[in-house]
């Protein structure tokens, strides 16, 4: 069984298995329930609960943090990709005809390769032997976006619920409101006069 919150705050087993579980499951908070052990039929609501407690999300944050996630990160990224990648870094490299595994055993920055396809041409009576490389990339837009997500950085699924009775004031409210404030400024004039 789960233990409770402690006087020092920690969380409960299950709130960090559900930490470690939210990020394995990609930042899907009813997988993560489940597989912290919440109910079925439960995990939809428990998993969006837990996301709005404080220590949840600071355990969150800091489990973020271990994978090079934090905002600021996030955001130079960000606009790392709207200046556009630099293409020209792997020019040298993949007219050398180097294969990803090569270019990693060089000691070149691969994470965001995805794919190298060299495709060789025979020569024809017309063309010259030929060979076409293309380089495909990882959609850093994506992942990005989706560990703001984690972060929850942007305000496009925040759940805010206020709990407040509103009403409308009554014409007597509205005018012995108004006489309060024009009693008040009186006083206030009288008293600097002084």
């Amino acid at each position: 069984m789960a233990r409770t919150l402690d006087k020092t705050g920690k969380l409960t087993d299950k709130q960090a298995a559900f930490v470690i579980a939210y990020f394995e499951s990609g930042y899907n908070a009813t997988q993560a329930a489940i597989k912290a052990g919440y109910s079925v039929e439960t995990a939809a609501q428990i998993g969006c609960e837990n996301l709005t407690k404080p220590k949840i999300r600071a355990a969150l944050a800091e489990k973020a943090k271990t994978y090079g996630l934090d905002e600021d990160g996030v955001y130079r990224e960000l606009a790392g990709i709207a200046v556009g990648l630099d293409m020209a870094d792997f020019e040298d490299l993949l007219e050398a005809g180097m294969s990803l595994a090569q270019l990693r055993d060089a000691g070149v920055d691969t994470r965001n390769i995805k794919e190298i396809t060299i495709k060789r041409h025979k020569a024809t009576k017309d063309e010259p032997a030929s060979e076409t490389i293309k380089l495909k990339l990882h959609d850093r837009h994506v992942a990005l976006r989706d560990c703001g997500r984690a972060l929850m950085m942007f305000g496009d699924k925040r759940d805010v619920r206020v709990n407040a009775e509103h009403r409308l004031a009554t014409d007597q409210e509205i005018s012995d409101t108004l006489q309060g404030i024009l009693d008040r400024g009186a006083e206030r004039r009288a008293n600097e006069g002084d």
